[in-house]
């Protein structure tokens, strides 16, 4: 056998020629009638009339893998596609179609969707909506959240402030003039603390001999009798009669 190395349509072959052809080896088998070996040039072996004729296949692999190839790629081209029209791609373009209602990609972007009111974006928005600020008065339970501090902050300062003015009085306590040196001639009269002034002041009345209802307003007067009915609560009769007739006979006077 005589190797010609790949095969040329332009080459002459003849017997025992071997050539290389469609990744397989071929040896010429070109004999006339006679069994006399004869020149054969432009039939190449997979030639329809005389390919099996002048040709004797010597390996059977290469075509096959060829063959097997191109099943293959078809398969993977069936399979896979070959553009988004076909194959797997036209199915991954239909799943994340942002046309079709079926996709992926329109379920995504409608179900986060900041602008369809069943996107959860547009719903957590509008649940948590926007903090307050000096353009706006917020939304949502942010809004709601401010609102609810705002007020628990007010609330914190006025108990604050009830408590200091608790313990203001607490602290200061009324008390009735005794006449002594620090308030001469005040005497009988309460003395109460004023919290925005930080001082006692004198007050109304309080009880005591020498009444002049006279001097007296009405109001002074009823918070006169109301101190005095406190007092008698644990005042014997005697003391209760005295008062009496000092009020009943002063005020007739007066009257």
């Amino acid at each position: 056998m005589l190797p010609r190395g790949a095969y040329s349509p332009a080459a002459t072959y003849t017997l025992n020629h071997v050539v290389l052809y469609a990744h397989d080896s071929w040896v010429c088998k070109a004999l006339d009638a006679q069994g006399r070996a004869i020149e054969i040039s432009g039939i190449a072996p997979d030639d329809v009339t005389y390919g099996a004729l002048y040709w004797q296949a010597m390996t059977d692999g290469g075509r096959a893998a060829v063959a097997v190839g191109q099943q293959v790629r078809t398969d993977f081209d069936t399979w896979f596609g070959t553009d988004a029209n076909s194959g797997v791609q036209k199915t991954f373009s239909d799943w994340f179609s942002d046309v079709l209602q079926t996709g992926v990609r329109y379920l995504w972007d409608h179900w986060f969707s900041d602008l369809l009111p069943t996107g959860v974006c547009y719903i957590w928005n509008h649940w948590f909506g926007e903090a307050p600020t000096e353009q706006s008065e917020g939304s949502g339970v942010q809004k709601e959240w401010a609102d609810l501090k705002a007020d628990a902050t007010a609330a914190t300062t006025r108990a604050n402030t009830a408590a200091g003015l608790s313990e203001a009085w607490n602290t200061h306590p009324p008390y009735i003039a005794d006449g002594t040196a620090e308030h001469p001639g005040d005497l009988n009269y309460w003395y109460l603390y004023d919290i925005t002034t930080g001082l006692r002041v004198k007050g109304p009345y309080s009880k005591g001999d020498d009444l002049d209802y006279s001097t007296m307003t009405p109001e002074e007067i009823q918070q006169l009798i109301d101190n005095i009915k406190a007092d008698l609560i644990f005042a014997s009769d005697a003391e209760c009669e005295a008062a009496a007739e000092e009020i009943v006979f002063t005020v007739a006077l007066s009257s």
